[in-house]
């Protein structure tokens, strides 16, 4: 049931089994906290003294792990993670429950770390699960999902090596004077996460441009943990903030403890909040104060389990630095200063308020979370994003986010913030401006506007919005396009006559020119577009184009020229059937070379046949369809 948790769900099926079954039972979940969640579930749900419900993870002593393996004379429940998969044999399972879970590292490409995620095992990695039932006699494996969902997974576990980030295994061989590109690697790593890795060393300064560790990347080295948060665990420790630096670090590796709609509750009273991160360390001073008791901390609005988890994660962070865990009174701004140096790329620029759409330093389109206490600021920080749907469309939605003054801006990434020129058309009142810009990425950090521009740039600024379609020109209409189909037809199949081919340069090129021609955007949407192309062609190739690739096709008993429709590689000629009674010859064009595709119109305007041979046709096709519409329309004349 969707609705369920999954310990509860484990326990639903449980209970049957044990009835149906005289052996132990082994419980596959994803990790150490499902386990212990699932542990106390069963405990709840087992009102018998003839069970032992046990856990069994990595993380556990030699001695809690020899519990859950040695014979008892109870009937054994273990809840395991993947460690009971190949690692481990346990005598006496007869039965085994898979949740079909398992906790694996993979690199967060928000955060630039490695994280644990669960995961959906691979088809492989099931059988061997499967597999630890009923070693010694006959088992049952039950496998919580279904036989399409099984069908769709993979067949084996992607290696380690493809989805995670190598910053931390590139610094440590550098550490150790080796080269990781030159390394015989047992399973060789992307190319591109090898380089990405190497850059950002550079650009940390933990190596140099040949590869040489640096002091820095020395220190970094040392610590059990990805660069990027060892460096900002150096800058807190340097600025006397690493206990909040290291909790607000620690708490991304969880769901945020605060209920929904609670968080407004922690702000500071009377002031509007500036960071979502200033709300959590609030409600965990709140929840610490109560020594994270579950009931009083249910009525706070937050959970006190989880809070307390942030902090024993915390505190390893800080026993990493070689520092005690100590929550006492800080200055916001050294974090946010340190998370601006470490984040860069995370840097946000608003640029749809009553959408709360930003735009980041790599150009990526983030939506603010609905439960994000930070609106309407200029500039953002965000430290969680996921892809999130809505209204039926993908969306990277922003959580605990933090406001960026442009004084913290200018003093972290003073250095890298580029100047440049940018004109600027207004699509609505049509005048021109010319942008000085200050952009870190495509962030913009400064704007100043002049009034309008050269000429040359005005007609440049038309130019692109005409080709990106925020304005149009009133006369590139069907009669031009009809001509650019014929130059292209020539152009494709007969490229001895040396007509160019109109392409998107060369349109860019035409509208560049016609954007020349006036001052005024109304003389320019006015401008009679075929003139310009045209001239661009010349009257001796347009004399060609008209001999060899007509507009229209004159037929003895038609009347006025009919207009040929011009498709890529094929012409077109559209007429009732009665027009081609007299034609002796099939109509072709390009001197003869190409056949004119017939379409035969019936009286009511449809098309009832094509035909590229229009004398066959008559002793053909024809005579089925003279008798059909001759029956329908006998007043017409049906040779």
């Amino acid at each position: 049931t969707p609705k369920m948790s999954l310990q509860a769900q484990v326990c639903e099926n449980l209970l049957p089994l044990l009835r149906q079954t005289k052996g132990d039972v082994l419980i596959f979940m994803d990790g150490a906290a499902e386990i212990r969640k699932t542990v106390r579930e069963i405990q709840g749900k087992l009102h018998s003294s003839n069970f032992e419900v046990l856990p069994l993870f990595g993380e556990m002593s030699q001695e809690s792990q020899d519990l859950a393996l040695r014979t008892s004379s109870k009937r054994k429940i273990i809840v395991s993670t993947n460690l009971a998969e190949t690692s481990l044999t346990i005598e006496g399972v007869c039965a085994v429950i898979d949740t079909g879970l398992a906790k694996k590292h993979r690199f967060d490409p928000y955060r630039k770390v490695n994280v644990l995620l669960s995961e959906p095992i691979s088809k492989s990695s099931a059988d061997q699960r499967a597999g630890r039932a009923g070693r010694l006699s006959d088992g049952i494996c039950l496998r919580m999902w279904s036989e399409n969902q099984h069908l769709q997974r993979a067949e084996f576990e992607e290696p380690e090596i493809e989805r995670l980030d190598l910053t931390e295994i590139y610094l440590n061989l550098s550490t150790q004077g080796i080269k990781p590109k030159d390394l015989n690697w047992y399973e060789q790593p992307p190319v591109l996460a090898l380089s990405e890795a190497e850059e950002f060393l550079v650009a940390l300064e933990a190596i140099d441009s040949q590869g040489n560790t640096l002091p820095r990347g020395k220190q970094l080295a040392k610590l059990p943990i990805h660069p990027r948060i060892g460096y900002a665990l150096h800058l807190a420790k340097e600025k006397k903030c690493l206990s909040h630096l290291a909790l607000i670090c620690a708490s991304l590796d969880f769901k945020n403890p605060i209920d929904f709609g609670k968080r407004f509750e922690f702000a500071e009273s009377g002031v509007r909040p500036t960071s979502d991160l200033i709300v959590l360390l609030n409600a965990f001073m709140k929840a610490r104060k109560i020594n994270f008791s579950g009931s009083d901390c249910k009525r706070l609005g937050v959970h006190g389990v989880r809070f307390r988890e942030i902090e024993n994660s915390a505190r390893q962070l800080c026993s990493i630095m070689e520092e005690e865990f100590e929550f006492n009174p800080y200055v916001f701004e050294k974090l946010i200063e340190i998370l601006l140096e470490v984040y860069p790329e995370r840097l946000a620029y608003l640029e749809n308020q009553g959408t709360s759409t930003y735009r980041d330093s790599t150009g990526l389109c983030l939506k603010l979370s609905k439960e994000s206490t930070v609106v309407g600021s200029k500039w953002i920080l965000p430290l969680k994003i996921l892809e999130k749907k809505r209204q039926g469309k993908i969306i990277l939605e922003m959580d605990e986010v933090t406001t960026i003054g442009e004084r913290a801006i200018r003093k972290v990434l003073g250095n890298k913030i580029t100047l440049s020129r940018e004109v600027y058309l207004d699509t609505v009142t049509h005048h021109v401006f010319e942008q000085c810009l200050e952009k870190f990425g495509e962030v913009i950090i400064g704007k100043k506007e002049s009034i309008e521009t050269s000429r040359e740039k005005v007609a440049k600024a038309y130019a692109r919005a005409i080709i990106e379609g925020d304005l149009k020109l009133k006369n590139w209409n069907n009669e031009v396009e009809a001509f650019l189909s014929r130059v292209n037809f020539l152009s494709t199949l007969y490229p001895e006559y040396q007509i160019e081919s109109f392409d998107q340069t060369l349109r860019n090129r035409i509208i560049n020119e016609i954007c020349l021609s006036g001052k005024k955007w109304k003389e320019i949407r006015n401008a009679k577009v075929l003139d310009f192309i045209h001239s661009y062609y010349g009257e001796e190739k347009l004399k060609l184009l008209d001999l060899a690739a007509p507009a229209s096709f004159s037929l003895s008993n038609a009347g006025k020229a009919i207009p040929l429709r011009y498709d890529k590689e094929k012409v077109y000629l559209q007429a009732p059937i009665q027009k081609f009674y007299e034609v002796e010859d099939h109509p072709k064009v390009a001197f003869g070379q190409c056949k004119i595709t017939i379409e035969l119109l019936a009286p009511n305007g449809r098309v009832v046949q094509c035909t590229d041979d229009i004398l066959k046709f008559w002793n053909g096709s024809y005579l089925s369809i003279r008798k059909e519409l001759s029956g329908r329309y006998p007043k017409h004349d049906w040779k």
